[in-house]
């Protein structure tokens, strides 16, 4: 389910960010109907790509500034910060090092641009925002069912050979080939269900 105060807070955000110049995109939840299935989240997660102290400065300067409840003052060696914005009352989690994947120019370059009820903004690419699930050290049955359905829903879209080499790298491919056999045995379960109806 989707609130008109998450939306809010996306558009809030989002505008923060690129009235600084920060490079970001979607991930998590707000990430997955693009590519997978439709679920209920309670935050909004953000990877940012910030390299200069002072831009990260400037930035938490600007988000205090719009009414954000920051709890720690953060540094470019954090991996995430998390934020209440509090005209929302909607938790923002800003990740500068999210789990298995690297924010660099070729992540960046794989994003893509979407739009929900007239808020645009940037979400991770679909190989990426696998590895990134997978990679979580508090992975859930429910993000492996998240990646099940990236993985049906984007069947012959993948570029394979990419989300290969990023799941190898973050030590997850394993489990990705598991649930690659997974998802197409739901894809088998759902074609002879429709053939007999």
């Amino acid at each position: 389910m989707t609130l008109p105060s998450q939306l809010e807070a996306i558009h809030k955000i989002v505008g923060i960010l690129e009235r600084n110049k920060v490079d970001y995109m979607l991930i998590g939840g707000w990430a997955l109907p693009a590519y997978g299935h439709v679920r209920s989240t309670m935050d909004v997660d953000l990877a940012i790509a910030i390299k200069e102290s002072e831009k990260l400065t400037r930035l938490v300067s600007e988000l205090h500034a719009n009414n954000y409840q920051i709890p720690c003052n953060p540094s470019l060696k954090d991996r995430v910060f998390q934020m209440l914005d509090k005209d929302n009352m909607v938790e923002i989690e800003l990740w500068q090092k999210p789990d298995g994947i690297n924010i660099d120019n070729a992540l960046l370059k794989r994003r893509q641009k979407r739009e929900a009820h007239g808020v645009s903004f940037w979400i991770i690419g679909p190989e990426d925002l696998v590895v990134n699930k997978l990679s979580r050290p508090d992975r859930s049955p429910i993000d492996e069912q998240d990646v099940i359905t990236v993985l049906v829903r984007q069947k012959g879209r993948l570029d394979r050979r990419y989300l290969e080499k990023q799941a190898k790298k973050a030590g997850v491919y394993g489990l990705l080939e598991i649930l690659e056999t997974r998802a197409e045995e739901t894809r088998a379960r759902t074609y002879t269900s429709q053939e007999a109806a």
